[in-house]
């Protein structure tokens, strides 16, 4: 199948979680994977799919599940994957896309080819889903029949143009949220410093402007991102009791989590005014050593765009982190700079050019 129309198809059955999830099951078993639905408890919905039973052994990883549609000025109807401008449009076209071109690529190869043994792992929560899975549980995952080799994250990459670079690990990520207090009054007789939205600035002034790294060898540096910033205020004369921020820290190989979270903590600590944190982990950073593999991908990214891909790490946390940790795992999808975008789109050529270097990819790995 074209992965063009596959990514339209694709789309047009994501807006619904079960629609999506059993076209995906069907179309994997005609192309003559054995499916699972369901991982353990914790992952319910997410398919693992699998053909063959030689000696080298591939896992590709990708998600399926897409965000909901909050704003209404897309140009084109979101779960249409209408086609304009060599364009294709709709809520997941990027990640969507990528997987698109890895499930077309892998039929041309099964066509040609018998000897090949591949695993497909897609999570039905993107981000959320290999979190909550212990590193037992993913180790059976990943020797379920023999144990893998290799993992080629087929996610969509920080790049702005396709092949740029070949993910070898991804950042990892923090959120917490920081609430500063103070005494309700009014604003005319109270000092700046009862203000809790005065001290709450003053503290994002301060975690915004002094960087906490500036980068290492594989990654740019760690970086921040206000992502709310709430207070109680109901009346012109009267201070709110207490302002709220949610923070996302993105950090880098050179850092733990249990390290972002100190850093976190003293730069609390050592401001204005009273305040009170809590976090959670997100995807933790990994980073794979280059072998061969990386190497036949870029081999197979000059072959069809001509171009030398560089290996570093990947700005956005990947889903599949855990993964990383156990075996290497590189990756390569469509460019994700209009990923959850309104109007999210992908181009034709991309769609294209992908599914070509995964086709040479997956042939030059098998030999």
């Amino acid at each position: 199948m074209d992965a063009v129309l596959l990514a339209q198809q694709l789309i047009k059955y994501a807006e619904n979680p079960n629609q999506i999830k059993d076209f995906l099951v069907s179309h994997l078993k005609s192309l003559g994977l054995s499916v699972q639905v369901g991982i353990g408890k914790s992952a319910p919905d997410d398919i693992l799919a699998s053909i063959g039973s030689g000696e080298k052994h591939l896992l590709l990883c990708g998600y399926y599940d897409v965000l909901p549609v909050k704003s209404k000025e897309w140009s084109q109807p979101p779960f249409s994957g209408n086609i304009v401008s060599n364009q294709l449009y709709g809520r997941g076209a990027t990640s969507l896309g990528s997987l698109s071109c890895a499930l077309c690529a892998l039929e041309d190869v099964l066509s040609q080819h018998s000897n090949v043994h591949i695993s497909l792992y897609l999570s039905s929560k993107g981000a959320r889903a290999l979190h909550s899975m212990n590193n037992t549980t993913m180790q059976a995952l990943l020797q379920k029949s023999t144990p893998v080799d290799t993992c080629l994250s087929i996610i969509p990459q920080a790049n702005k143009e396709l092949g740029e670079t070949i993910s070898i690990g991804a950042k990892g990520c923090v959120i917490f949220q920081i609430k500063s207090f103070a005494v309700s009054g009014n604003p005319s007789s109270q000092s700046e410093r009862a203000n809790p939205l005065h001290n709450m600035v003053d503290f994002l002034f301060k975690v915004k402007t002094y960087p906490i790294d500036n980068g290492n060898e594989n990654f740019g540096s760690s970086t921040l991102q206000i992502l709310s910033l709430e207070s109680h205020y109901s009346k012109e004369d009267e201070l709110p009791e207490s302002a709220t921020a949610t923070i996302g820290v993105y950090y880098n190989s050179g850092h733990t989590k249990e390290e972002i979270v100190e850093w976190m903590r003293k730069n609390m600590v050592f401001s204005r005014g009273q305040f009170e944190m809590s976090y959670r982990y997100g995807p933790e950073s990994y980073m794979s050593k280059t072998d061969n593999t990386s190497e036949i991908l870029q081999l197979s990214i000059r072959k069809v765009l001509e171009n030398n891909p560089s290996l570093k790490g990947d700005s956005i946390p990947n889903f599949a982190w855990r993964i990383g940790h156990l075996l290497p795992m590189f990756g390569l999808g469509l460019p994700a700079n209009k990923m959850h975008c309104c109007d999210e789109a992908v181009r034709l050529e991309d769609l294209t050019h992908l599914t070509e270097i995964y086709k040479d990819f997956l042939m030059q790995y098998f030999n």
